[in-house]
């Protein structure tokens, strides 16, 4: 990623990856990849779990969080997806056991230092014996998420689905994505949007990242699940620790080769 400019204090680095479905070998490369970027932040963006049937080839929900756990990471930010409803419990049974405070993004915003990062709830899922309920609609606490943070809730959003319209994702379907996901971005439009749950449209475009008239630049490097862990890297700089919108925003999907999109490059 960019180097840190002379003119920005505070740099962070964000390992964003969804829909590894509990796959050994994804899991592995996840390891490999915070090994080599060392990152600030880890975002499971949804599917990090898997509803189907054990397999020889996926790891367990406690496997699962004894893995993520052991990250070299600082923090480790979950989002859910479609998959978390039937695991979330014994993962995070296991997780708390290790040790680990659960930080979850689910219709709320985290603040590391001057970044602050928005998550999105899962509306295919909702099991209120599971997940805390999130006020509808998405512009009730999105609302109250502006008030509180300010301009710099606006620079770093997390969805599981996608918000729908974009050449991201299917245009019909299950995995199509959420009209209210959309209104939101067209209303507030954030710096950047990564999201996840399509697998395959990413990879059969040959396209993993889309730019609106607005600005928002949005992304989903997809994912195949027998070629290697699919992942971004976001890199945000800021003058100073107060939280704000950062004078340079930046992402890169790996392991593709093509150069790095900037968000944001203020002089």
């Amino acid at each position: 990623m960019s180097r840190v400019r002379a003119d920005m204090r505070f740099s962070i680095q964000v390992l964003v990856a969804a829909d590894l479905h509990a796959q050994r070998q994804l899991y592995a490369d996840l390891n490999r990849a915070v090994n080599e970027h060392r990152p600030d932040i880890v975002v499971l963006n949804g599917d990090f779990l898997d509803a189907g049937e054990p397999d020889a080839a996926k790891l367990s929900p406690s496997e699962c969080a004894l893995t993520l756990a052991s990250l070299a990471c600082p923090n480790i930010v979950f989002t859910f997806g479609n998959h978390e409803q039937d695991d979330w419990l014994p993962f995070l049974s296991a997780w708390l056991e290790a040790g680990r405070v659960p930080q979850v993004l689910a219709g709320r915003a985290l603040r590391f230092g001057p970044l602050v990062v928005v998550g999105f709830p899962c509306l295919m899922v909702e099991r209120e014996d599971l997940f805390d309920p999130v006020p509808r609609p998405a512009m009730k606490w999105l609302s109250a998420l502006a008030k509180q943070h300010g301009p710099a809730f606006r620079t770093l959003w997390l969805m599981h689905e996608p918000p729908c319209g974009t050449p991201l994702s299917a245009p019909l379907g299950p995995v199509a994505g959420n009209a209210e996901w959309m209104d939101a971005v067209e209303h507030y439009a954030p710096r950047l949007v990564l999201f996840g749950h399509d697998h395959a449209t990413p990879l059969r475009h040959a396209r993993w990242h889309y730019r609106m008239s607005n600005g928002t630049v949005f992304v989903n490097v997809g994912q195949s699940g027998c070629n290697g862990l699919r992942y971004s890297m976001v890199w945000a700089g800021f003058k100073n620790s107060t939280p704000g919108l950062p004078q340079r925003l930046a992402v890169k999907a790996f392991p593709l080769q093509e150069e790095e999109i900037v968000i944001t490059q203020q002089a």
